[in-house]
């Protein structure tokens, strides 16, 4: 099943269009993902990137790992963008009993059929279908930009509220937020000012310049939000997965110079940064993070597929 979902990418990049099917017609992957069965939409390229870049995800797991050993408990995590829940199988995977629980969030109806499912599995698995916006307001619906992700693209609009809202109701408490909304980011980051003030979770965020900028977002919007919100502690990694730099408090000449940058490059390796940001009480040991040490042993050890 993998290799023709392999051959159905290779098709695509030389500009080859396989049959259509359905949303109804089984899914193209169903097997073991990260060592539990799953079910992804068809053509979603996970299985494939994780094949292509071993370090993919390699800064969450070793945060997972650290943030854990740091608090001398079980963790609860936020997985804004959940998708189809590689995230949680990637977790339960290569930290397995760090996490006591997940709240995963999605706006997507495809991806939520698929969260349900792949995360029926577990019992510590909260699922909120939800849009999410710096407010409650409306916005631009979800539109698949590729089949494993989706982002605030469409022409008609849906209703939106912020993430402080959905933690209330849900009465969560969490320990680490992920957000990974396709150039969204900010505006999740944006509603969640209570939880940020109040929680201090560690939080890791996609920032995609291009994609910011086709979502009409302001890409310096998470950093003025995590500033003002007490976080001065900055960890960046690429998109592959690799360490770049550190930084601490908020240059808004240096993160416009790595926008431009990022915006003259991006045609490479669609790169980005995953970028951690820590609260204002610290992290004790950051430097453990960048290394990737546990992260790497854990992929050796707890192959993808």
């Amino acid at each position: 099943m993998f290799k023709q979902f392999v051959k159905k990418i290779s098709c695509k990049s030389r500009g080859l269009t396989p049959p259509a099917k359905k949303v109804s017609s089984p899914p193209l992957f169903q097997g073991k993902l990260h060592g539990f069965p799953a079910e992804l939409n068809e053509g979603n390229t996970y299985p494939a990137i994780v094949l292509a870049n071993p370090l993919f995800n390699a800064p969450l797991v070793e945060l997972v790992h650290c943030l854990g050993r740091e608090l001398k408990r079980q963790i609860n995590f936020i997985d804004v963008g959940a998708a189809c829940g590689d995230t949680v199988l990637l977790l339960e995977q290569r930290c397995t009993g760090v996490v006591k629980e997940y709240l995963c969030i999605d706006g997507d109806d495809e991806f939520g059929g698929y969260l349900r499912r792949n995360m029926a599995q577990f019992k510590n698995v909260r699922i909120v279908q939800t849009m999410l916006a710096g407010e409650r307001t409306e916005v631009p619906e979800l539109v698949k930009h590729h089949k494993g992700s989706a982002g605030c693209f469409g022409d008609k609009k849906i209703k939106a509220r912020p993430l402080d809202e959905v933690v209330a109701d849900e009465a969560f408490k969490p320990d680490l937020l992920k957000i990974d909304v396709d150039g969204f980011d900010g505006e999740v980051i944006r509603g969640a000012k209570n939880v940020l003030c109040q929680d201090k979770p560690v939080v890791i965020f996609e920032w995609h310049p291009k994609l910011y900028a086709k979502a009409g977002q302001d890409f310096k919007v998470p950093f003025r939000v995590l500033n003002e919100s007490g976080y001065l502690q900055f960890l960046w990694f690429d998109n592959a997965g690799e360490f770049s730099h550190f930084s601490s408090g908020v240059d808004n000449n240096i993160i416009s110079s790595t926008r431009d940058y990022l915006m003259a490059v991006n045609q490479r390796r669609d790169q980005h940064f995953d970028v951690i940001a820590f609260p204002d009480d610290g992290f004790k040991d950051i430097v453990s993070i960048a290394t990737l040490e546990y992260a790497r042993e854990a992929m050796a050890k707890h192959p993808a597929l």
